[in-house]
């Protein structure tokens, strides 16, 4: 049996025909355009940095944010959007891999050892 929704009319994605009067072959969407110029804008700004460094520069500026777009255009990492996929993995990675209860576990400063004897029966 399917379920009747209408949340997918609230969540049209953003798409771009045409620019002016000639007609792209394929259109494109907004997050797709978003992600190329934003990786095109960060090679430019680090393309000095060390691994960007060594490319030649037909591969610095037009394959790696063409690669760029390409991977993070996919729709889903682990069934959620790329920043959020990012977000998640550096909030893992920062937080105290020791929780109880969703708490971080403090370890005791020090541990006090009791001079105390422990008779068996046995031994009596």
């Amino acid at each position: 049996m399917k379920i009747k929704s209408y949340s997918s009319i609230w969540t049209a994605k953003g798409m771009l025909h045409s620019i002016g009067d000639m007609s792209l072959p394929r259109s494109v969407e907004f997050s797709t355009i978003a992600w190329f110029v934003s990786s095109f804008l960060i090679v430019v700004i680090f393309g000095n940095a060390f691994p960007l460094v060594l490319l030649p520069d037909s591969i610095r500026y037009i394959c790696v944010p063409i690669g760029t777009t390409i991977l993070m255009n996919k729709r889903t990492f682990d069934g959620k959007n790329p920043i959020m996929y990012i977000f998640t993995v550096i909030r893992y990675l920062f937080r105290p891999k020791r929780t109880y209860m969703c708490l971080p576990v403090q370890k005791p400063k020090k541990y006090r050892c009791k001079n105390e004897i422990t008779i068996v029966r046995g031994e009596l």
